[in-house]
């Protein structure tokens, strides 16, 4: 019986989320990331961190309401799917890079 190894592990979960492809007997090969499907997985975090705000938007100082409602409205309009470069811009404020 054998184990998979996590290296397998890794390249089997990466395979599912269609990162990798796996060729039998030859390696694995990163696929091509497609930008819509990038942009679907912002627009989920956004709206997911949104009810997280709305759920504990009690424990916020003034200060950090302003700040977040800032955050809020600059990512909305960041979130264009026609516009490529606003997930850059998106990523680097959020990251702070």
């Amino acid at each position: 019986m054998s184990r998979a190894t996590p290296i397998k592990k890794i390249l089997n979960r990466l395979e599912w989320e269609q990162f990798v492809k796996v060729i039998p007997r030859t390696g694995s090969m990163v696929t091509e990331i497609q930008f819509g499907r990038v942009m679907n997985v912002y627009q989920v975090r956004f709206g997911i961190e949104t009810l997280e705000i709305n759920l504990t938007k009690n424990h916020f100082s003034p200060e950090d309401c302003t700040q977040l409602e800032d955050f809020y409205n600059t990512c909305g309009r960041l979130l264009d799917p026609k516009n490529s470069f606003c997930l850059g811009f998106v990523h680097r404020h959020d990251t702070g890079v």
